[in-house]
């Protein structure tokens, strides 16, 4: 999800007490964006209270964020009695538009965001602060530069005191680090930044590679096996890397370079709260090798989507450029069927609109809907006849309520030739 990095200022800046409803509702409105799906922006069914204790946020917390945001015309609410509310977000102020190409964003995996706030049992002000911080960061070195702590909470809308309890948690999981200088601005790093970010897909390991490199971790030896080793010493484990484990790097080596899979489990966090190290770190790699499925899947879609449209668009083109054709045919037709006092008359009927509010291929437009009436009208005879004998009165407006006259015409053909001048010229050369 490329979220943009100016989303900590789509709300209005917090003023008063730093009560946190401004954090509460940042977080609302960043994980509504991340876990909503993303051609709508809506989530049906959205069940609030277990959406919101899930993160350890009150509900009537949720609920008065929600009404925050929905007050400044970001998200629509759908609450019914006995059954789950639905919401729906403006996906625009918050997300990247390729349109927009000097518009600066992070693309997060909202998998990723919710499976490390499940796993270090994250609060919704911690997980606030750790998703303000990954918009803030730099994604070279994902080192935040130029924000005081005092800055950071006025800006949150959150007490020092609740901030720092934040970044402590946060430091303790291993998400981040960071050193309070009084008097400047903190040095915080964002350690977790690379593992929340979408990687790139890259194209598929071929067959060839992929046995070799089952062959080597099988036989104990290899990238795979190194990485697995290292991760596990790295931890303290004080045991081997399981059977499970490395099968899952394996996998995850796969669909991503092994060197970068053990650079995105490391950056997880710490295992310090983990009942079973080992399976939180199978658990890791499994969800690399499915965010990387996930992504070539979006990729997949997104080429796919981006074919259909160009064709729909090529398709439109051409049909764009037949329209013209045929109607060029048709003017350069009447240009030559019709005489001159026909055309005077047309004119002298449409004299209140063939000014320099109205141009003359409107009023060409006027006199082929004409054409085709008579047409229309006299279906036995040949078009050229039934052509000439129309009446003035078998026109239409030209402007005021026909915008195109050509849309409101009879769907009939009338007959094209190549060569010779248009309508349009004629009326320009007798309204001269």
């Amino acid at each position: 999800m490329q979220v943009r990095r100016d989303a900590l200022r789509v709300l209005p800046a917090p003023g008063g007490r730093r009560t946190g409803a401004h954090l509460a509702t940042l977080v609302v409105a960043l994980l509504v964006v991340l876990e909503s799906d993303w051609r709508t922006g809506a989530m049906d069914p959205w069940p609030m209270v277990a959406w919101g204790r899930r993160m350890s946020m009150p509900w009537r917390r949720v609920r008065r964020a929600v009404g925050e945001l929905a007050a400044l015309g970001h998200v629509e609410l759908s609450c019914a009695r006995f059954r789950p509310s639905s919401i729906e977000i403006d996906r625009s102020r918050w997300i990247h538009c390729r349109d927009r190409r000097t518009e600066r964003f992070v693309q997060l995996s909202p998998q990723a965001a919710r499976e490390v706030a499940l796993e270090h049992e994250l609060d919704w002000k911690a997980l606030g602060v750790l998703l303000a911080l990954v918009i803030l960061a730099d994604d070279r070195d994902w080192s935040v530069r130029g924000v005081t702590l005092g800055g950071l909470s006025a800006d949150l809308g959150i007490g020092y005191r609740s901030l720092k309890a934040a970044l402590d948690r946060l430091a303790t999981a291993g998400l981040l680090s960071f050193l309070a200088r009084p008097g400047r601005s903190c040095l915080v790093t964002v350690t977790v930044g690379s593992a929340l970010v979408v990687g790139p897909a890259g194209p598929p390991m071929r067959r060839g590679d992929r046995r070799r490199l089952g062959r080597q971790t099988r036989r104990q030896e290899g990238p795979v096996w190194d990485a697995a080793h290292r991760i596990v010493d790295r931890f303290g484990i004080g045991l081997p890397p399981s059977s499970g484990f490395i099968q899952a790097m394996e996998e995850a080596g796969t669909r991503l370079d092994v060197i970068d899979v053990e650079h995105r489990i490391l950056a997880m966090g710490s295992l310090a709260q983990a009942r079973d190290p080992m399976a939180v770190l199978t658990g890791r790699a499994r969800r690399i090798s499915e965010d990387m499925d996930r992504r070539r899947q979006e990729d997949s879609r997104r080429r796919a989507r981006q074919e259909q449209e160009r064709t729909v668009d090529a398709e439109r083109r051409a049909q764009g450029q037949n329209e013209w054709e045929r109607q060029m045919g048709e003017d350069r037709w009447l240009a030559r069927v019709l005489d001159d006092e026909q055309i005077r008359a047309f004119l002298e009927d449409h004299r209140q609109f063939a000014s320099a509010v109205t141009p003359m291929p409107a009023v060409a437009a006027a006199i082929r809907v004409a054409a085709r009436r008579a047409v229309v009208a006299h279906p036995m005879e040949d078009p050229e006849i039934a052509v000439r004998s129309m009446r003035i009165d078998d026109g239409v407006p030209v402007g005021g309520a026909y915008a195109d006259a050509d849309h409101d015409g009879p769907d009939v053909l009338l007959p094209t030739i190549r060569d010779g001048p248009t309508l349009t010229q004629r009326l320009r050369a007798l309204a001269s």
